[in-house]
């Protein structure tokens, strides 16, 4: 039977009929699976986007692409060589992750109240382990290291890393909350999801400019 709202239980079934938990061993190795998996995709989504920067970083504004400034010459067959091998591995991390975000999804879509906290504990911890450090935050964080008030400043920028992380995993849950309750499959439910993310769009982050100066993407109710 398949669940549509939140229960607590050792018995769950997840992804495949031959993953299936009967006691509390075998639930708590499946909650450590999820949790495992949830931090993976953190650190793949931090590789990913290290090699798009990289890929990327010689490329300036009014400068033609890459690929075209780099024809010349036996060190520009081999960057091309190089700027094509990263596009392709970049191209095969994205739909990894992709794929285990579903997964993650789709392992939420039971229901099991343990299993949907495994997901989202997971996914906090990632990004603090592996996604906090943004290049623009590393610098500010390098430049309050020094004295008296860079010992205080250091501090606080770890409050601030684990603060950042907590708010992620509750933007996680909350994401994955209003895709459980689409699923319900009812008209007014889904107007009033899409019309709330629309109206919050519009009040909250409609002006991203500045976001956008720092590498942040908008992408519509995106859970992780």
């Amino acid at each position: 039977m398949m669940h549509m709202t939140f229960y607590w239980s050792r018995e769950v079934n997840l992804l495949f009929s031959s993953w299936s938990t009967k006691s509390w061993p075998s639930y708590a190795l499946s909650l450590l699976a999820c949790f495992l998996a949830s931090a993976m995709y953190q650190y793949m989504e931090n590789r990913r986007i290290t090699l798009k920067l990289v890929a990327t970083g010689a490329v300036k504004p009014g400068q033609a692409p890459m690929e075209e400034s780099l024809l010349g010459g036996k060190e520009g067959v081999v960057m091309k060589k190089w700027w094509s091998i990263a596009k392709i591995a970049g191209a095969v991390m994205f739909g990894v992750n992709s794929g285990l975000g579903y997964l993650l999804m789709l392992a939420v879509m039971s229901f099991n109240g343990g299993v949907f906290l495994a997901v989202v504990l997971g996914l906090s911890v990632g990004y603090l382990v592996f996604r906090s450090d943004g290049e623009e935050f590393n610098k500010m964080g390098e430049s309050l290291l020094g004295g008296k008030e860079g010992v205080v400043m250091k501090k606080w920028w770890s409050i601030a890393k684990i603060a950042g992380a907590v708010m992620f995993g509750v933007n996680s849950g909350l994401g994955y909350l209003l895709m459980l309750a689409v699923m319900s499959f009812n008209g007014g439910v889904f107007l009033a999801v899409v019309l709330g993310l629309s109206v919050g769009y519009l009040v909250f982050r409609s002006d991203g400019e500045e976001f956008n100066k720092m590498g942040v993407v908008d992408s519509p109710c995106a859970c992780a």
